[in-house]
């Protein structure tokens, strides 16, 4: 029986850093651009929980697993 867990790793693409940076730019968020990078291309792959305890992910609507 296979696990619901998985550990990837991505390329975060040119466009991924591009839409980061504006999104801070334009938010002035908290967020670092390594976090704001992951929150992009975890939505891009469709993925909505995240093993972290960053509060961050959930303020931006993922599940911190860590957190739980």
């Amino acid at each position: 029986m296979g696990s619901r867990y998985f550990l990837d790793t991505s390329y975060v693409a040119k466009r991924s850093h591009r839409e980061a940076a504006v999104a801070l730019l334009e938010s002035l968020a908290n967020d670092p651009l390594i976090t704001i990078c992951a929150f992009i291309v975890m939505n891009d792959m469709g993925i909505h929980e995240a093993l972290t305890a960053d509060d961050h992910f959930r303020q931006a609507g993922f599940r911190a697993l860590l957190l739980e």
